[in-house]
C-alpha cells in the first residue's frame, strides 16, 4: 500500500484548449501549459532530422509511443492510488514491469496527475506525481523510450519537472528537493535520473523569457 499525505486545499486550475494549444484557467487568469511553452521554444532540428531519417514510419512510431506512454502512466497512477491495475497490452505490461521496481522508493504522495500553477511565472501544468522519493520530496515522471537516454535527451522533461516543483512550492509552501525521471527502454534497460531541483531553474527561466518574447 502506498502512503498518501493529506491533500492541501489549493485552488484547481481548469484545462482548456485554444487554437490547438493547452492552457489553464485560474479565476480570471489564463496561463499557457508548460508543455505548450516548451513546444513553442524547442529546438526542432533534431526532431526534423529524425523524421527525415524514419520517413513514413515516423508518424506511426510517434503515435505508438504516445499510446504506450499514456497507458503506462495510467497503470502506474492506479498502482500509486492503491487500485487494481488492468493491463491488456503485452508492450505496456513489459514497460510497467520495467518501472515497477522503482515504485518502492515512493512514499507520502502529495499528488498524482493534478494541475499546478505558478502566478509568478504565469504557467500551469499537470504533474504526474509529487511524493517523497528515497526520503526527499520530489517531482517524479515516467518515460517510455525506444533507446537509452541521457540528461541532454531529457532536458525538456527536467525543465518541466523543475516548473512543477516551483509551482508546488508556490501553492503549498513545501520545498521540492529533487526532480526524478524514471525511464523504461524497449531493449530491457531501465534508467533512474535524479537531479537537484535548482539544476534546471535557469534553463526554465530562459525558456519562459523566450516564450514571452514570442507572444
Amino acid at each position: 500500500m502506498f502512503s498518501h499525505a493529506s491533500n492541501r486545499n489549493v485552488q484547481k486550475a481548469i484545462q482548456i484548449q485554444r487554437n490547438g494549444d493547452r492552457y489553464y484557467s485560474i479565476n480570471q487568469d489564463t496561463y499557457p501549459s508548460i508543455t505548450t511553452l516548451l513546444s513553442k521554444t524547442k529546438d526542432m532540428s533534431f526532431l526534423i532530422k529524425w523524421k527525415e531519417k524514419e520517413g513514413e514510419a515516423a508518424q506511426h512510431i510517434m503515435k505508438l509511443s504516445q499510446i504506450y506512454g499514456s497507458k503506462v502512466h495510467a497503470a502506474i497512477q492506479d498502482t500509486l492510488n492503491n487500485k487494481i491495475v488492468n493491463i491488456t497490452s503485452e508492450m505496456v505490461s513489459y514497460h510497467y514491469a520495467n518501472l515497477f521496481k522503482y515504485l518502492k522508493n515512493i512514499h507520502m504522495i502529495r499528488l498524482i496527475e493534478r494541475s499546478v500553477y505558478s502566478k509568478s511565472l504565469q504557467i500551469a501544468g499537470t504533474a504526474d506525481c509529487i511524493a517523497e522519493y528515497k526520503g526527499e520530496l520530489s517531482v517524479i515522471d515516467y518515460k517510455t523510450k525506444r533507446k537509452p537516454q541521457n540528461k541532454a535527451y531529457l532536458e525538456d522533461a527536467l525543465i518541466q519537472g523543475t516548473f512543477y516543483g516551483i509551482a508546488h512550492e508556490e501553492m503549498t509552501g513545501e520545498k521540492i528537493k529533487k526532480i526524478v525521471i524514471l525511464v523504461t527502454v524497449e531493449n530491457g534497460e531501465s534508467q533512474e535520473f535524479i537531479v537537484d531541483s535548482k539544476d534546471y531553474e535557469e534553463k526554465l527561466l530562459n525558456r519562459v523569457k523566450q516564450y514571452q518574447s514570442l507572444n
